[in-house]
């Protein structure tokens, strides 16, 4: 999976879907997609037990979101956001659905600027189940050494999104941004926004006082700001 093309998405629908706090209400975003949305219980018999030989939690049929409200709400808000990943992909590949669900409801980059250290902190914050939770805790950790070990380097997407909260663990804040344009192109990634961003990293903080200098000179002889 492209995981840059993977986060324009993402940010793209938090955007326009308003998206500024967790965990995040998958039904409010189904609405604002223009989606029907039905329960389980207003269903015949027979359709229900259609959609249940598709999932136990919840499908997107023809425009609408049919869904078992008694579920655990973690699993089905990953169950829903699976389903929006199938709309958004334009894919009936489960694997990139459950990868699209994982990111969409809890984006690295963000688990990273609020300093999560385990699964129990994902959960508590982004509604996940406590097995997506430690799921995406293991992929954080392989994001974590891919994007800042390595090139240190997030994709411009992530970025963005990154700078859409402040960095609250709870993350019921949001900070002032002009309104973004409707083409991700036209956004613009400075020299300056990297920096920012990168001197909130623990991994920066903790290299530049092992080598006994300030932060930003670290960044800029390490990454040539």
């Amino acid at each position: 999976m492209n995981f840059e093309q993977l986060y324009e998405i993402i940010y793209l629908i938090y955007t326009d879907c308003g998206i500024v706090e967790f965990p995040i209400d998958c039904f409010e975003v189904v609405r604002k997609c223009g989606y029907h949305i039905k329960a389980y219980s207003e269903l015949s018999q027979k359709k229900k037990a259609a959609c249940r030989k598709l999932s136990d939690d919840a499908c997107l049929i023809d425009g609408t979101l049919y869904y078992e409200e008694n579920a655990h709400p973690g699993r089905m808000r990953f169950s829903i956001a699976h389903e929006l990943g199938h709309a958004f992909l334009k894919t009936q590949v489960e694997d990139d659905c459950d990868c699209f669900a994982s990111h969409f409801l809890a984006p690295r980059i963000l688990i990273q600027k609020m300093e999560h250290k385990n699964a129990e902190q994902i959960h508590d914050t982004f509604g996940l189940s406590y097995a997506a939770s430690n799921r995406a805790m293991a992929d954080y950790q392989r994001w974590l050494h891919r994007s800042y070990y390595a090139s240190f380097r997030p994709s411009r997407p992530e970025l963005l999104l990154s700078q859409r909260f402040t960095k609250k663990e709870n993350c019921k804040e949001r900070i002032t941004l002009p309104k973004p344009s409707s083409i991700l192109g036209g956004l613009e990634i400075t020299d300056e926004m990297l920096l920012a961003h990168l001197k909130d990293s623990y991994q920066a903080r903790r290299n530049a006082s092992i080598h006994g200098i300030p932060i930003n000179e670290y960044l800029k002889y390490r990454y040539s700001f």
